[in-house]
Protein backbone atom coordinates (compact mmCIF):
# COMPACT_ATOMS: atom_id res chain seq x y z
CA UNK A 1 0.00 0.00 0.00
CA UNK A 2 1.25 3.49 -0.79
CA UNK A 3 0.68 6.78 0.96
CA UNK A 4 2.43 10.10 1.41
CA UNK A 5 6.09 9.85 2.42
CA UNK A 6 6.29 13.05 4.42
CA UNK A 7 5.80 13.27 8.18
CA UNK A 8 3.98 16.00 10.10
CA UNK A 9 7.07 17.40 11.89
CA UNK A 10 7.62 17.86 15.60
CA UNK A 11 4.65 19.04 17.69
CA UNK A 12 2.09 19.07 14.83
CA UNK A 13 -1.30 17.40 15.28
CA UNK A 14 -3.70 16.25 12.57
CA UNK A 15 -7.24 15.09 13.50
CA UNK A 16 -9.86 13.71 11.10
CA UNK A 17 -13.36 12.22 11.26
CA UNK A 18 -14.85 9.96 8.59
CA UNK A 19 -18.19 8.30 7.93
CA UNK A 20 -18.89 5.40 5.58
CA UNK A 21 -22.15 3.60 4.86
CA UNK A 22 -22.15 0.10 3.35
CA UNK A 23 -25.34 -1.50 2.04
CA UNK A 24 -24.93 -4.84 0.34
CA UNK A 25 -27.35 -5.73 -2.46
CA UNK A 26 -25.34 -8.59 -3.97
CA UNK A 27 -22.33 -10.76 -3.21
CA UNK A 28 -20.39 -12.66 -5.86
CA UNK A 29 -23.15 -11.88 -8.36
CA UNK A 30 -25.96 -13.24 -6.16
CA UNK A 31 -28.87 -10.87 -5.51
CA UNK A 32 -29.25 -10.79 -1.71
CA UNK A 33 -32.86 -9.55 -1.98
CA UNK A 34 -33.99 -12.86 -3.47
CA UNK A 35 -31.89 -16.00 -3.05
CA UNK A 36 -33.89 -18.95 -4.43
CA UNK A 37 -33.26 -22.65 -3.90
CA UNK A 38 -35.23 -25.63 -5.23
CA UNK A 39 -34.98 -29.26 -4.19
CA UNK A 40 -37.12 -32.41 -4.50
CA UNK A 41 -38.85 -33.81 -1.44
CA UNK A 42 -41.38 -36.60 -0.84
CA UNK A 43 -44.94 -35.35 -0.45
CA UNK A 44 -47.85 -36.81 1.53
CA UNK A 45 -49.22 -38.60 -1.57
CA UNK A 46 -46.10 -40.74 -1.86
CA UNK A 47 -44.86 -38.81 -4.88
CA UNK A 48 -42.14 -36.25 -5.30
CA UNK A 49 -42.83 -32.57 -4.80
CA UNK A 50 -40.57 -29.62 -5.38
CA UNK A 51 -39.82 -27.41 -2.40
CA UNK A 52 -38.88 -23.79 -3.09
CA UNK A 53 -37.14 -21.56 -0.59
CA UNK A 54 -36.57 -17.85 -1.04
CA UNK A 55 -34.30 -15.93 1.28
CA UNK A 56 -33.76 -12.18 1.58
CA UNK A 57 -30.68 -10.82 3.38
CA UNK A 58 -30.23 -7.16 4.34
CA UNK A 59 -26.79 -6.16 5.63
CA UNK A 60 -26.08 -2.54 6.52
CA UNK A 61 -22.95 -1.15 8.16
CA UNK A 62 -22.40 2.42 9.35
CA UNK A 63 -18.79 3.18 10.24
CA UNK A 64 -17.62 6.35 11.97
CA UNK A 65 -13.89 6.74 12.58
CA UNK A 66 -11.68 9.20 14.41
CA UNK A 67 -8.07 9.50 13.31
CA UNK A 68 -5.26 11.42 15.03
CA UNK A 69 -1.65 11.82 13.86
CA UNK A 70 1.05 13.53 15.96
CA UNK A 71 4.63 14.46 15.04
CA UNK A 72 6.99 13.22 17.76
CA UNK A 73 10.03 14.47 15.86
CA UNK A 74 10.58 15.98 12.42
CA UNK A 75 11.02 12.44 11.05
CA UNK A 76 8.69 10.31 13.23
CA UNK A 77 4.87 10.36 13.53
CA UNK A 78 2.55 8.30 15.70
CA UNK A 79 -1.14 7.87 14.95
CA UNK A 80 -4.28 6.12 16.10
CA UNK A 81 -7.51 5.22 14.25
CA UNK A 82 -10.63 4.33 16.25
CA UNK A 83 -13.64 2.98 14.29
CA UNK A 84 -17.17 2.99 15.70
CA UNK A 85 -19.45 0.45 13.98
CA UNK A 86 -23.21 0.00 13.77
CA UNK A 87 -24.03 -3.28 11.98
CA UNK A 88 -27.56 -4.43 11.15
CA UNK A 89 -28.38 -7.83 9.66
CA UNK A 90 -31.86 -9.03 8.74
CA UNK A 91 -32.90 -12.32 7.18
CA UNK A 92 -36.33 -13.36 5.92
CA UNK A 93 -37.20 -16.61 4.22
CA UNK A 94 -40.22 -18.43 2.91
CA UNK A 95 -40.76 -22.08 1.99
CA UNK A 96 -43.33 -23.24 -0.55
CA UNK A 97 -44.16 -26.71 -1.84
CA UNK A 98 -45.32 -27.30 -5.40
CA UNK A 99 -48.25 -29.69 -5.05
CA UNK A 100 -48.61 -30.72 -8.69
CA UNK A 101 -45.29 -31.81 -10.05
CA UNK A 102 -44.05 -33.52 -13.13
CA UNK A 103 -40.68 -35.28 -12.87
CA UNK A 104 -40.01 -33.36 -9.65
CA UNK A 105 -40.49 -29.96 -11.30
CA UNK A 106 -43.51 -27.60 -11.20
CA UNK A 107 -45.98 -28.19 -14.01
CA UNK A 108 -46.03 -25.07 -16.18
CA UNK A 109 -49.63 -25.65 -17.33
CA UNK A 110 -51.06 -24.88 -13.87
CA UNK A 111 -51.32 -21.40 -12.46
CA UNK A 112 -48.90 -20.45 -9.69
CA UNK A 113 -51.78 -20.02 -7.22
CA UNK A 114 -53.04 -23.58 -7.79
CA UNK A 115 -49.71 -25.36 -7.67
CA UNK A 116 -48.03 -23.76 -4.64
CA UNK A 117 -48.76 -24.05 -0.93
CA UNK A 118 -46.92 -21.90 1.56
CA UNK A 119 -45.34 -24.13 4.21
CA UNK A 120 -43.44 -21.71 6.41
CA UNK A 121 -41.85 -18.32 6.68
CA UNK A 122 -39.57 -16.75 9.23
CA UNK A 123 -37.54 -13.63 9.78
CA UNK A 124 -34.83 -12.59 12.15
CA UNK A 125 -32.96 -9.35 12.73
CA UNK A 126 -29.85 -8.59 14.70
CA UNK A 127 -27.59 -5.67 15.34
CA UNK A 128 -24.35 -4.83 17.04
CA UNK A 129 -22.83 -1.47 17.89
CA UNK A 130 -19.42 -0.72 19.33
CA UNK A 131 -15.78 0.09 18.83
CA UNK A 132 -14.01 -1.87 16.10
CA UNK A 133 -10.34 -2.84 16.01
CA UNK A 134 -8.15 0.14 16.91
CA UNK A 135 -5.04 0.70 14.78
CA UNK A 136 -1.88 2.29 16.19
CA UNK A 137 0.83 3.36 13.73
CA UNK A 138 4.37 4.66 13.80
CA UNK A 139 5.78 6.17 10.60
CA UNK A 140 9.32 7.36 10.05
CA UNK A 141 10.89 9.29 7.20
CA UNK A 142 13.78 7.28 5.71
CA UNK A 143 14.93 9.44 2.81
CA UNK A 144 13.90 12.76 1.37
CA UNK A 145 14.88 13.91 -2.12
CA UNK A 146 13.86 16.91 -4.18
CA UNK A 147 10.76 15.22 -5.67
CA UNK A 148 10.56 11.90 -3.83
CA UNK A 149 10.20 10.99 -0.17
CA UNK A 150 10.46 7.50 1.28
CA UNK A 151 9.02 6.48 4.65
CA UNK A 152 8.30 3.23 6.48
CA UNK A 153 5.40 2.50 8.80
CA UNK A 154 4.39 -0.24 11.19
CA UNK A 155 0.80 -0.86 12.32
CA UNK A 156 -0.42 -2.51 15.49
CA UNK A 157 -4.05 -3.58 15.53
CA UNK A 158 -6.01 -4.61 18.57
CA UNK A 159 -9.44 -4.91 20.10
CA UNK A 160 -10.57 -2.70 22.92
CA UNK A 161 -12.78 -4.30 25.52
CA UNK A 162 -14.44 -7.65 25.44
CA UNK A 163 -16.41 -9.05 22.52
CA UNK A 164 -20.10 -9.35 23.24
CA UNK A 165 -22.43 -11.74 21.47
CA UNK A 166 -24.69 -10.02 18.97
CA UNK A 167 -28.46 -10.20 19.31
CA UNK A 168 -28.32 -12.56 16.32
CA UNK A 169 -26.01 -14.98 18.18
CA UNK A 170 -28.00 -14.73 21.41
CA UNK A 171 -31.19 -15.61 19.50
CA UNK A 172 -29.62 -18.84 18.24
CA UNK A 173 -28.64 -19.92 21.76
CA UNK A 174 -24.89 -19.67 21.22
Amino acid sequence: MFERGETLHRGKLFVAFTYQNFQFSNMDGINLKSIPAYFPAPNTNGGIATVETSTRVDLKINQFAIYADYGLTNRLDISVAVPFLDVKLARKYGVREYLFCWNGLPRPALSAAKQRTKLASNSRTGSSTGIGDVVFRAKGSLWQGEHIQVAAAVDFQGSIGRRKKTSWERGRGE
